[in-house]
């Protein structure tokens, strides 16, 4: 689809998957709120969630697009969450072989792109002040078992209650910021599920950046989790969207330690890069401009 893509375009994917708040959608208009909205604590309700969760896996088809270069891709892959939280995300291009292999453990990043030959490693931490406003975010606050089941903070006394579309909503607000930079996370809380349809994200001055929205909901097996099989990112003109198909949900398997390890490069003349590096030369996790 389109022409090949960059190690920056594959990157930005790699890392984007950590967007994925593998949570909610396909609310149903409901007759009543029971119980009553007040008495209702979210961010109890997402907590208990999570808790349910010690391991993940699932099988994910990854579409990439972006209009403005007309370029694009898809490929397939798994996403693992370990017991304390760790992740992995590795994709498959043609033949088999690995187009990248991502985890994220104790803080730490390791990003394989053998085709590329390029190998990414260093702190969530180390990326730049100046970058952080959506990518520090998505890969630090939406990753390994929050991509399934969101954190949401949710102050009942500044509640905000929203009816659309025959729809009941809590719209819940969460501000990060840093010395240089400034992000609003708004989720919509559809009430007949209690579950997340969107996510909208605002900049400084309240510009907005981007949006994650959730579709086709189920429930992990052996569970009471919610989860949509279906999610879409996209930036805040549309031009650049990445889209998850996700199949195959199973929990609280047990998962070795080695399969969170991204292994070191075999080929010698591989380029190594610090996570710094990757997100000052303008690669980051999130399709950034028009």
């Amino acid at each position: 689809m389109g022409n090949e893509m960059s190690l920056g375009e594959w990157a930005r994917t790699a890392l984007g998957a950590c967007a994925i708040a593998i949570v909610a959608v396909g609310c149903r208009p409901p007759e009543k709120l029971s119980p009553p909205l007040d008495e209702v604590d979210l961010e109890k309700v997402f907590a208990e969630r999570r808790d349910a969760i010690r391991t993940l896996s699932a099988k994910v088809e990854l579409a990439i697009y972006d209009r403005a270069r007309n370029k694009g891709g898809r490929v397939s892959g798994t996403y693992l969450v370990g017991p304390g939280n760790e992740f992995r995300f590795r994709t498959l291009g043609g033949m088999g072989s690995v187009l990248f292999d991502m985890a994220v453990r104790e803080g730490m990043l390791r990003l394989s792109v053998p085709a590329k030959q390029r190998f990414v490693e260093g702190a969530i931490n180390d990326v730049p002040e100046s970058r952080k406003e959506m990518s520090y975010l998505l890969l630090k606050e939406l990753g390994g078992k929050l991509l399934f089941v969101p954190k949401l903070r949710d102050d009942r006394a500044h509640r905000v209650r929203f009816v659309t579309g025959g729809r009941n909503y809590v719209i819940s607000s969460q501000e990060k910021s840093g010395p240089l930079w400034k992000v609003r996370r708004e989720a919509w809380v559809c009430r007949s599920d209690n579950t997340v349809e969107k996510i909208l994200f605002y900049g400084p001055r309240g510009v907005f950046i981007g949006k994650v929205q959730y579709f086709d909901y189920g429930v992990i097996e052996g569970t009471n989790v919610p989860c949509a099989k279906r999610i879409l990112i996209e930036n805040a003109t549309g031009s650049r969207r990445i889209e998850f198909l996700i199949e195959g949900i199973k929990a609280n398997a047990d998962l070795a330690a080695e399969k969170f390890h991204v292994p070191d490069p075999d080929a010698p003349d591989t380029v190594r890069m610090r996570i710094y590096d990757l997100f000052e030369a303008g690669q980051g996790l999130w399709p950034e401009g028009d």
